[in-house]
């Protein structure tokens, strides 16, 4: 079902941000690495470090892009999104993800967007818009 109203992003918002991922897949792939970095370097929180401790970045960085690229590429069907939202949750929750870390990953990744878009506010705002979105079903989900 597409419903778009349910996400808050017009057909054209889909689109800017599938295009806006599209630019930066081809320029860099800095979004993990830049995340990943504001995500664990400056977090004294020993609890989201140990959840990292034993990963390979490179794969986890790719990870990271894929998810993003599969959640852009479903937002304009709520129904699809809403799945594949609650598959990754429950990875998530799997591996020991709790609501506290649900915050600094949102703090993370809006430093992330800042940095590279940060003459673009219209961008900018879609994926916060976004990020908001999925961030709200991984707390639902872990208070399920």
């Amino acid at each position: 079902m597409n419903d778009l109203n349910n996400l808050l992003f017009t057909s054209k918002e889909a689109d800017i941000l599938t295009q806006s991922l599209k630019a930066l897949e081809e320029k860099t792939d800095d979004l993990p690495k830049l995340f990943y970095y504001h995500f664990l370097e400056p977090t004294s929180n020993k609890e989201i470090i140990s959840l990292f401790n034993k990963s390979d970045m490179t794969k986890q960085y790719m990870m990271f892009h894929q998810s993003l690229a599969i959640i852009v590429s479903s937002i304009k069907d709520s129904h699809l999104l809403n799945q594949i939202l609650k598959d990754l949750v429950k990875r998530h929750k799997n591996y020991g993800v709790k609501y506290a870390h649900v915050q600094i990953f949102s703090s993370a990744f809006y430093k992330t967007i800042e940095e590279i878009f940060p003459k673009d506010e219209k961008v900018k705002i879609l994926w916060i818009k976004l990020i908001n979105f999925v961030l709200s079903k991984f707390n639902e989900e872990l208070e399920s």
